[in-house]
């Protein structure tokens, strides 16, 4: 009997404090809002204009530069360049990672439009 009763109290307990199955890890969260700051959208607009800049004067698909604009790119938004890789990191990106990018960060700044000091 008392067996009987220490493992009804064990498993209340377990129920009451144990893990909460509907509580998600923040990495599985998919729609988690990203906030952007006002220096990090002076950041985006910076390397857009490096980037726009150089995907207009190449009248191909594939853009062969702008490494650390390429980086920010990918690092900030977690859209992955379709251009190829090197030993040192990216060494190219595509007309469609441009707009992948450009949609993301529209999308994001009209998600973020309540925050003022975005600069909008």
């Amino acid at each position: 009997m008392k067996i009987v009763l220490l493992c009804i109290i064990c498993a209340c307990t377990y129920c009451a404090c144990g893990p909460n199955t509907h509580d998600k890890p923040r990495a599985l969260v998919k729609d988690s809002v990203q906030m952007l700051t006002p220096k990090i959208v002076v950041e985006f607009r910076y390397y857009f204009k490096i980037l726009d800049s150089a995907a207009n004067t190449v009248s191909g698909d594939t853009i062969e530069c702008c490494h650390n604009a390429t980086w920010f790119m990918e690092e900030n938004t977690k859209i992955e360049s379709e251009g190829d890789k090197g030993y040192a990191g990216n060494e190219s990106f595509t007309q469609r990672d441009l707009r992948r990018w450009h949609h993301w960060f529209d999308s994001t700044v009209k998600r973020n439009a309540g925050n003022k000091d975005l600069g909008q």
